[in-house]
């Protein structure tokens, strides 16, 4: 059922686009015939410019660009221009068949630079207005949680950290009042879910897996009461390869795929990764001749640290690094491990210290800097790494990544990734393997390119970077 703070966040979304188009219009005209009215027809340009916004907008409905299901502004940036272009031609045809104006080509071309640009400037400040007023609790959903477990109290803390979903946790039901880390407060057992619901305002139901209760009930109880429902199935108990949802006579069936990147899809990364790094390289020359110059006067030993970690497939590939620490590296490790129980538990967690005693002054500055992982991008140009992809497993990690390293050895590797975007290093092993398996299970060209833009600010904030 739609309210009235639904209709506001609709309305901020369809207000941005047709002022978009709306000042792209202006812009085109301005640009071409400087607001001399009597240099063209006023009427039919009027009239133009309303048939574009309405199919505009009417195509990006169909897009389902105005839904309340969150999206990230990069994920509806395919969206946006596939609309424009639909429009374009629609027009195309508006004005073949209307004989009593010829548009001028030049205004058109202005009008589909800004409008495209406006519509994506628009849409992100629409998607920050909203985060806003959900952060105030405006639009923004109840949701109770039914069963808590590890997998639904990690979907509760990312809704309650990220606002632009618009949920807000009231809570959860459980058969026990499981202690949890998070402020999440316990409500009473799933079988009061009909009095919480409706004492709570609830709009919003999670279900989670492993619990042992009549779900059917449930589900049929807010279909009733016109309540949204999510179920996280039990079948990611047991699989982490990506699903389909399809449908034989009126039977739903489950459909396993063999990978969310198809042989064609893996040709196009590829080569896509080869002329990128290629441009980088040829780019950044100089820059890698000063850090080789820069290591070689301040520190002693090779320029270059090799490393062996698992590839695609599971075969052993060398990733080249700057050096960034003393040439007994690997002693020094061992022995602080042994002697200093705190170091040893951050390095099991994080894989990394913090505070490494073993880096050297000038790779301390490429560590924060990501410099000294660069001459990757020959290991990109080789075929060894591509430009994002998941984490290179070291080798003796493989045993830690348990049912995962079957799906996530089927990709190659990244020189960035969700991980880098995500926390880098003060992110813990486990939440490193899920954005891995996040990534496969969803890849698509827009993610990689969503994922290569936020690594540049990444890269300036220095977040996790040690």
């Amino acid at each position: 059922m739609s309210t009235k703070n639904d209709r506001l966040i609709k309305q901020i979304l369809f207000l941005s686009d047709i002022l978009a188009i709306a000042i792209s219009g202006f812009i085109a005209v301005g640009i071409r015939f400087f607001f001399r009215w009597s240099e063209f027809d006023v009427k039919w340009y009027f009239i133009g410019l309303l048939f574009f916004l309405s199919i505009t907008l009417i195509v990006m409905y169909f897009n389902k660009l105005y839904d309340l299901k969150y999206k990230s502004w990069f994920a509806q940036v395919p969206g946006i221009i596939n609309s424009y272009i639909y429009s374009l031609f629609a027009f195309a045809m508006f004005s073949f068949f209307v004989r009593e104006v010829s548009y001028s080509r030049l205004v058109l071309i202005y009008f589909s630079v800004s409008a495209v640009a406006l519509l994506l400037t628009g849409r992100y400040a629409a998607l920050c207005a909203i985060k806003k007023l959900y952060q105030r609790g405006i639009g923004a959903k109840k949701l109770l949680c039914l069963g808590i477990d590890e997998r639904s109290l990690d979907i509760l803390k990312y809704l309650h950290e990220h606002a632009e979903f618009g949920f807000i946790v009231t809570g959860y039901l459980d058969d026990e009042n499981k202690k949890i880390k998070k402020a999440f407060p316990y409500l009473g057992r799933i079988e009061d879910y009909a009095k919480v619901i409706d004492e709570k305002g609830v709009s919003v139901v999670l279900i989670s897996s492993g619990s042992k209760y009549k779900r059917i009930d449930i589900i049929e109880y807010c279909e009733e009461k016109y309540i949204q429902v999510y179920m996280i199935p039990d079948i990611l108990d047991i699989t982490s390869n990506p699903v389909d949802i399809g449908q034989i006579s009126t039977i739903p069936l489950i459909k396993f795929k063999e990978g969310a990147i198809s042989p064609l899809q893996a040709k196009i990364k590829r080569l896509f990764d080869l002329i990128c790094a290629s441009f980088a390289l040829i780019m950044l020359s100089p820059l890698f001749l000063l850090i080789i110059i820069l290591i070689k006067v301040t520190t002693r030993g090779s320029v270059f640290f090799i490393q062996e970690r698992y590839g695609m497939n599971g075969e052993l590939i060398k990733i080249i690094k700057f050096r960034t620490m003393v040439e007994n590296a690997e002693e020094m490790l061992e022995k602080l491990i042994k002697e200093n129980p705190e170091a040893r538990e951050e390095y099991n967690t994080f894989r990394k210290l913090k505070n490494d005693p073993r880096i050297t002054p000038i790779g301390r500055i490429l560590r924060n800097t990501s410099l000294d992982e660069l001459p990757q991008l020959i290991n990109i140009i080789m075929g060894d790494l591509s430009i994002v992809g998941p984490r290179p497993m070291l080798l003796d990690e493989m045993e830690r990544y348990g049912k995962y390293k079957r799906l996530i050895l089927k990709v190659n590797p990244g020189l960035t990734g969700l991980w880098q975007i995500s926390g880098r290093n003060e992110l813990p092993f486990s939440e490193r393997v899920k954005l891995d398996i996040y990534y496969i299970n969803n890849w698509s060209f827009w993610l990689d390119i969503m994922i290569i833009l936020k690594t540049i600010p990444a890269l300036l904030h220095k977040n996790g970077a040690y």
